[in-house]
């Protein structure tokens, strides 16, 4: 059986892989020149930059166990982490009772927060925080669900900053599902990791053992009842018994005509858009700014349109003498400014306000010219209220020779991505053994 997968993303090469691996007849069709989707590493001031993905945890299941096989080395980022608030850096190491002593949350709102967990044990221990599937009976509201059983103080400092700065994205229109499935990873004793020269190096090895087509976009999918074909740009055309569509939800939705009613919801699933600057210095950090950690998160309706920050120093990875703060907008100000065409340099003019803000003596060691904007308008598959339950759905009704894989079918974090990829792996592996 021939497979083809459309997109060389993480979620695509993830499937390719394991495919490869069992002595599959596998390719992929790549529109751009590189590997890895939204997993980049950029270079800002000879430093490495995260622009897509900015870490992995050490309780994700897929990734990890990936870069391990694959020997691409992780190891451990500066553990420090904080949160921004009214102009002011709260930092602790991550715990409880380091973030009550910081000031995010006081000490009735942490032991409620630490009873509700407990009664969640069980869950958080067995489903899997990559699939949203196995948390489709919590598809409701977030804000309101989580506020009853967390309290609203550590709602909105914890949950909703998280999804605020790592996804772009409002508690007020997530789901549970998506809230407590994040929960979950930090529920558990975890180490936050990078890889060398940056993440990137793990879609890159995954991509070294594969046949992909580079510079290879795809104009049209044709599904047949006994297999499918794709139509290249180039108008060659090629056949195969299953394709996977592994490609963000816009353009899954450009290539598949004739999408089934649970099709048509997933791939149309919104996106966040994503707008970082790359604030580049000319000097290192020292160990007191920005309160010594590696990513600042921002709370929500109490930081502007800030959503988080990020030190490329403290991830192991800025050049000698220098440094880059990534400073990333939230959704809505993201969406505004790429709508308007918001020029780089006023952009670069507010992210480095809003870090010399929190850290004043940096202002000297702006390097505007070094700085860098990254405009990403479908940056983040949005975890509405259904998806989970869609999800759920398409996997139990899946078939034909076209599966869908890819962050649609996903919460907004890679290891999440990566599982839709095992995950159609062993979909067409299935239909290879029925014949």
């Amino acid at each position: 059986m021939r497979t083809v997968v459309i997109g060389a993303g993480i979620a695509g090469l993830v499937c390719a892989d394991a495919l490869a691996r069992r002595g599959e007849d596998v390719e992929i069709y790549e529109a751009t020149s590189r590997a890895g989707g939204r997993i980049e590493t950029a270079s800002v001031a000879d430093c490495g930059v995260e622009v897509g993905a900015n870490f992995l945890s050490s309780t994700y299941r897929v990734l990890p166990r990936l870069a391990k096989r694959l020997g691409v080395p992780l190891r451990p980022i500066r553990s420090r982490a904080g949160i921004i608030t009214d102009s002011a850096v709260k930092a602790y190491k991550p715990s409880g009772p380091a973030m009550v002593r910081a000031g995010v949350v006081g000490w009735r709102d942490a032991a409620r927060a630490g009873w509700a967990l407990a009664g969640q044990a069980r869950r958080l221990v067995r489903a899997d925080p990559a699939d949203p599937a196995q948390w489709a009976d919590i598809d409701v509201p977030a804000a309101p669900w989580c506020a009853e059983r967390f309290g609203r103080a550590f709602t909105d400092a914890v949950i909703g900053s998280a999804f605020r700065g790592y996804y772009f994205q409002d508690l007020a229109t997530t789901s549970a599902s998506a809230a407590l499935a994040m929960v979950a990873y930090g529920a558990r004793p975890f180490t936050t990791l990078t890889a060398d020269p940056g993440l990137e190096a793990v879609p890159r090895a995954l991509a070294s053992g594969l046949t992909i087509h580079y510079d290879s976009p795809v104009a049209r999918l044709e599904r047949g009842a006994r297999g499918a074909a794709l139509v290249l740009a180039d108008g060659t055309s090629v056949e195969a018994d299953r394709v996977v569509l592994a490609v963000p939800g816009p353009r899954a939705a450009a290539l598949l005509d004739d999408p089934s009613p649970v099709e048509a919801e997933l791939i149309a699933t919104p996106y966040s858009p994503g707008l970082l600057v790359v604030v580049a210095l000319s000097r290192r950090l020292a160990d007191h700014e920005l309160g010594g950690a590696y990513g600042l998160l921002a709370s929500p309706g109490r930081s502007g349109d800030l959503a988080a920050l990020c030190a490329s120093s403290r991830a192991g990875h800025a050049a000698p003498g220098r440094d880059a703060v990534t400073v990333m907008f939230d959704g809505e100000a993201a969406g505004e400014c790429i709508k308007r065409g918001t020029s780089d340099e006023e952009l670069v003019g507010r992210a480095v306000e809003s870090l010399c803000a929190l850290a004043p003596s940096l202002e000297a060691a702006v390097d505007q010219a070094s700085s860098r904007v990254v405009r990403i308008p479908a940056a983040m598959p949005t975890c509405r209220v259904g998806r989970a339950s869609l999800v759920r759905r398409y996997r139990g009704e899946q078939s034909g020779p076209v599966v869908l894989a890819g962050d649609y079918l996903a919460f907004p974090w890679s290891d999440s991505a990566a599982l839709t990829g095992l995950w159609a792996a062993n979909r067409v592996r299935l239909a290879a053994e029925r014949g």
